[in-house]
């Protein structure tokens, strides 16, 4: 592809995009909304249980007699297990939320129905996904000094949203598992087509920022300005 016909083929697209824009727009911001919602309801009741059972063991060996130290051992080690348990029943539930709401919206975007095997198999894509990405996070929290990491974290978190976007624009159609590779392949060999768009895209974001950043306007009703933008971008 010539130069001027990829900068032409991708102002096109981009232009065209705009005029795709209906009224499916708002139950997929609201989907989106709902989503984050539920996640924050989701993290907030799991850290007060959290803190709560934490609060009921006394670790202060000094106020204990020797025959209540192994009792203390015990109950520390329930105290890890069950915090070990709550995470991962957090993310097993965010995971199910991201899978309603995000199905829901992605099938919305391709005019998909949402029923229980759409939504079977949106969540264990996502479960795969998510895990993986979850597990390179902690591999990569051991590996690197906390200096490199948000780095690392930052890359990593770009990649991944890149390929899943490409991923979810495949999977979504077909509801096939077979997708999945066919994106990995899209994605690093088909790698320029994606450049000037995601550029773009950052570009207006970037504009966004600092729009706000000289606006001046009340702290709470600028978060929620910031988030409804965010959310319909």
């Amino acid at each position: 592809m010539k130069k001027e016909g990829y900068f032409k083929r991708n102002y096109d697209i981009f232009i065209n995009s705009f005029k795709k824009i209906d009224l499916r727009i708002f139950p997929i911001v609201f989907f989106d909304l709902v989503f984050y919602f539920l996640v924050f309801l989701i993290a907030i009741a799991t850290f007060e249980i959290i803190a709560k059972k934490s609060e009921a063991i006394n670790l202060n060996i000094l106020d204990l007699g020797a025959e209540n130290i192994e009792k203390l051992l015990i109950d520390v080690r329930g105290f890890f297990f069950l915090l070990i348990g709550l995470i991962i029943l957090m993310l097993i539930t965010i995971i199910i939320d991201y899978s309603i709401f995000k199905g829901l919206a992605w099938g919305f975007t391709v005019k998909r129905k949402f029923n229980f095997n759409y939504f079977l198999r949106f969540f264990l894509l996502n479960l795969v996904l998510l895990g993986i990405f979850i597990i390179l996070i902690a591999l990569f929290a051991i590996a690197f000094n906390q200096a490199a990491f948000p780095i690392y974290l930052l890359i990593l978190t770009i990649t991944w949203i890149y390929f899943t976007n490409i991923i979810y624009a495949l999977f979504i159609k077909k509801e096939s598992f077979k997708e999945v590779k066919k994106a990995f392949k899209l994605g690093f060999t088909k790698f320029h087509y994606f450049i000037l768009p995601y550029f773009i895209f950052l570009i207006i974001l970037l504009i966004i920022y600092l729009i706000f950043n000289i606006i001046s306007l009340p702290d709470v009703a600028e978060l929620i300005i910031i988030a409804l933008i965010l959310l319909f971008y």
